[in-house]
């Protein structure tokens, strides 16, 4: 389940049960001078999210994989990044999930998980030119994937959480 209210309790409002989320924090609400902001607050207009939940059908329209992260600007990388891993790679959702991240959410820079196998890389890509930061990088991802005719899953290990697998009893 993915909810995206951003921080701690969203707007920390709730109506009838719901917990209000503070999306409009989405918005580039202060620009730099001469910047083209197309995320900018005007009447109207929705904020640019990442929210990214994600299901996947194979050509007969069976369900094949679903998931989602949290994670701000950097959803999007991450989720596609571990739909490569799981679909053309075939990988399994905790082999996918526990390898590092990278993400060009910032524009123009390349972010690099620190202490993994993708922080390895920042040297060389460095040398090349590129704008690289090995930073922390925390997710929260949690994914499912068809396996026979059940389903197995993982959580993201930079967070507590769990996912679990189905496989019916023939």
């Amino acid at each position: 389940m993915t909810t995206t209210n951003n921080l701690n309790f969203g707007s920390r409002l709730m109506t009838q049960g719901y917990i209000l989320n503070n999306a409009m924090t989405n918005f580039a609400s202060k620009p730099k001078s001469g910047e083209i902001s197309p995320n900018k607050m005007e009447p109207g207009k929705r904020p640019v999210t990442s929210m990214t939940p994600t299901m996947v059908f194979d050509d007969k329209g069976q369900l094949v994989t679903l998931g989602g992260s949290a994670g701000g600007g950097q959803i999007v990388d991450y989720i596609a990044a571990n739909l490569i891993r799981m679909l053309a790679l075939n990988q399994t959702p905790a082999e996918a999930l526990s390898k590092g991240h990278m993400s060009t959410a910032i524009p123009m820079r390349l972010q690099l998980e620190k202490g993994t196998a993708a922080a390895d890389m920042a040297e060389a890509l460095k040398a090349k030119g590129h704008q690289v930061e090995v930073v922390p990088m925390n997710s929260g991802m949690g994914f499912l994937k068809r396996s026979g005719n059940g389903w197995i899953g993982a959580a993201d290990p930079r967070r507590d959480g769990v996912a679990w697998g189905f496989n019916p009893t023939p």
